[in-house]
């Protein structure tokens, strides 16, 4: 196999379709591409808006692309329509990835990305995790209270519950929460046992789970018996917003206890599936991927 050959047999594995073009066999090669290319976009559309668990859209897409290398390789060999041109391969090639790009794009303007950095969200997502965000505009983002939300800071993107809109006066001391003289509703789920191969023992030990109540929206948040926290209390002026994590009784949490009151303009949009979890060796977590919280 000479390496032209091999050239476009590459090709054709990375986008299938692209190593029929070089081959001069057009028509055949450019529907491959586009029918592939369509394919993986209604995938991506369907997880971003349409709430696809990631992982079957993954298997969909490669049970595809099998099924467009084989036809490639059962499919009786056509004249070439035009001159072999590797030059032309390639340019199909750039085409698709162009195409991927402009449905990335396209997709950005719903959806986003944001890392979950540390235990304040721990057992529920994982540091390392990162999560679908789906865009909200800033003039609807008092309605998004008890809503597990991502905001814009001066460095990074933090995640946390929203649990409670400016003007308030928010008391905070273990897993309960007081805002404007009124308790938030708990109800007490009793212990949590965590199974390996999510074990944090520092952040195990001794940890509860209660139902917490905001507004219409129930949510379970987690503190440990173990942790003895002071009461603290924030005044949010008109137009902020107070996040904090729904395990409470962390210290490695980024939320309202270190940044304090954050503008509603600062508020990216609301918490998706798991889009990706990265486990030993930097392996997948595929039991975690999709998984989404109330």
């Amino acid at each position: 196999m000479t390496l032209a050959s091999w050239t476009t047999t590459v090709l054709d594995l990375l986008l299938p379709g692209a190593g029929q073009v070089a081959r001069g066999r057009t028509r055949s090669g450019w529907n491959t591409l586009a029918a592939f290319l369509g394919v993986g976009s209604l995938l991506a559309f369907s997880v971003a808006w349409m709430g696809l668990d990631p992982r079957r859209a993954l298997v969909t897409l490669v049970i595809a692309w099998g099924t467009f290398e084989g036809l490639l390789v059962l499919e009786e060999s056509p004249p070439a329509a035009a001159p072999p041109s590797l030059r032309r391969g390639l340019a199909a090639w750039v085409i698709g990835i162009l195409v991927w790009v402009a449905v990335g794009a396209v997709i950005s303007l719903r959806v986003g990305l944001a890392p979950i950095r540390d235990h304040g969200l721990w057992p529920a997502f994982l540091p390392g995790e990162w999560v679908l965000v789906d865009r909200v505009d800033p003039e609807h983002a008092p309605d998004l209270q008890g809503r597990l939300v991502v905001a814009r800071t001066a460095s990074d993107l933090t995640v946390g519950r929203m649990v409670a809109v400016g003007p308030a006066r928010v008391q905070w001391s273990g897993p309960e929460i007081v805002v404007d003289g009124k308790v938030l509703p708990l109800v007490d789920l009793g212990d949590v046992a965590i199974d390996a191969p999510f074990q944090v023992p520092e952040e195990e030990r001794g940890l509860r789970a209660w139902m917490e109540s905001v507004g219409d929206r129930n949510h379970p948040v987690f503190f440990s018996r173990l942790v003895t926290t002071s009461s603290r209390e924030f005044v949010l002026p008109e137009g902020t917003v107070l996040l904090l994590a729904d395990n409470r009784s962390t210290l490695d949490a980024r939320d309202g206890r270190t940044l304090g009151p954050l503008s509603l303009r600062d508020i990216v949009g609301t918490v998706g599936p798991v889009i990706w979890s990265p486990g030993p060796w930097g392996l997948p977590r595929w039991q975690r991927i999709g998984m989404q919280w109330p």
